[in-house]
């Protein structure tokens, strides 16, 4: 089978999903844009932020994309295998990573689990993380050594729990975290 036919059902998928991207004008239309107007153009590309959510803010645009994203994600894994599916989920990974990177924040601030656990986006069938025992840590080393249990997680936890008992600053705590997912 060629790399046509192999290819053919992502390769239609792609081409509608391309289709909800803005251009560059539009975007840079958006950027002064009112409230109201930000928020339709979100729906019209199938994103419904809720009515707390101010649209206009990035990081909570973000958020609220999310889910769609990794419904897109599973559209698109569907549709590949091997080593293409695999670098496929592996950049899924990443939220995962930044929920975990949020967990990490909230615990250095003092914050309570449950309120943790409401900034953090469900991944569904993506989840690896075990949720309750870190959100359930005391504090970051502790985080850390539980998530060096956690398959996937080990050696990543290894190494930022060091580098975080040395320099004792989330900056590095945060590099720590991203190095090891970026030679992965």
């Amino acid at each position: 089978m060629g790399a046509i036919a192999r290819y053919a059902y992502f390769n239609t998928w792609v081409s509608l999903m391309a289709s909800r991207l803005l251009s560059d004008e539009q975007l840079t239309m958006l950027i002064d844009a009112p409230e109201e107007e930000l928020r339709q153009t979100l729906k019209v590309r199938g994103l419904t932020p809720s009515e707390r959510e101010k649209v206009s803010d990035p990081a909570s645009v973000e958020h609220g994309m999310t889910p769609a994203l990794l419904r897109d994600l599973e559209i698109l894994g569907h549709a590949l295998s091997g080593r293409d599916r695999d670098f496929l989920m592996y950049w899924a990974h990443r939220y995962e990573l930044s929920g975990l990177k949020s967990i990490i924040r909230g615990k250095l601030r003092g914050e309570s689990a449950a309120g943790l656990r409401a900034q953090l986006v469900d991944l569904g069938p993506y989840a690896t993380l075990p949720l309750d025992e870190l959100l359930g840590a005391e504090d970051v080393n502790e985080l850390l050594r539980s998530l060096e249990k956690t398959p996937g997680y080990a050696d990543m936890a290894r190494y930022a729990r060091r580098v975080f008992e040395e320099k004792q600053e989330l900056f590095a705590l945060d590099a720590a975290v991203d190095r090891n997912y970026y030679i992965g």
